[in-house]
């Protein structure tokens, strides 16, 4: 098998990416547009071909999804949301069953890099609030949203690519929940698994402060005039 000039640059150019990405050299977004531009210096790629996915819907679609977050976020719409489907919990195994199934059928609905985004911070939050570490709920996030993705054809970015993609070849439109027969069970199992595995894989980190510090030492009670402007507010 011979390779063009063309294909062996693209191999070299791939490989080189994956190798940057895996030991975080730089950030994610300027390491794949540093490949894009390598590739279009070397010949390999045209202006044309360089701007198409650019103009690409379904990017535009994901744009439309961020702001849709960004407006959830900014109402306080997650932090309710994630208050009440988390509630107090007794256990981690119970816990992560509380954040894993709404985040998972939020992520259905809303593409799952802006619902992880959003709701790192509620899960933190909480996680100090219930004494548990954080780590051992970051990981059950990010599955869980990548899980729930997998059941529509707008939770995630890789779905709308790929079914446009498969249009512009020729290939009729998936449904909307046409790949839910294979990414429902799929979910159902990973968080099955994540859930029960919990124990042994999930790491259970803290940090400094945490460790060597009691939150309650730190409380602070006053007073507060009926009159005030600060009144229900939170800090």
């Amino acid at each position: 098998m011979v390779f063009s000039d063309e294909a062996l640059i693209t191999i070299a150019v791939v490989l080189l990416t994956m190798v940057t990405l895996v030991l975080q050299l730089f950030s994610s977004d300027l390491v794949l547009m540093g490949a894009l531009t390598l590739l279009l210096m070397t010949g390999v790629l045209t202006p044309e071909q360089m701007l198409e996915g650019l103009s690409n819907p379904s990017l535009a679609t994901v744009g439309v999804l961020f702001v849709v977050t960004s407006g959830l976020v900014g109402t306080g719409v997650t932090r309710r949301v994630g208050e009440w489907f988390m509630g107090r919990p007794q256990s981690l195994g119970a816990s992560l069953l509380r954040l894993m199934v709404p985040v998972a059928a939020l992520s259905a609905f809303l593409n799952n890099t802006p619902v992880v985004a959003m709701m790192v911070p509620a899960v933190a939050d909480w996680a100090r609030r219930r004494n548990f570490a954080v780590s051992k709920l970051m990981i059950p996030l990010s599955y869980a949203a990548i899980l729930g993705g997998t059941c529509t054809i707008i939770g995630t970015s890789t779905n709308l690519i790929i079914n446009s993609l498969a249009m512009e070849s020729g290939i009729a439109s998936l449904g909307f929940f046409e790949i839910a027969q294979v990414g429902l069970p799929c979910a159902l199992l990973g968080i099955a698994f994540t859930i029960a595995s919990n124990r042994w894989l999930l790491p259970a980190r803290q940090t400094l402060v945490s460790a060597q510090l009691d939150p309650r030492e730190y409380a602070v009670e006053m007073l507060v005039d009926p009159m005030s402007p600060i009144v229900g507010r939170t800090i």
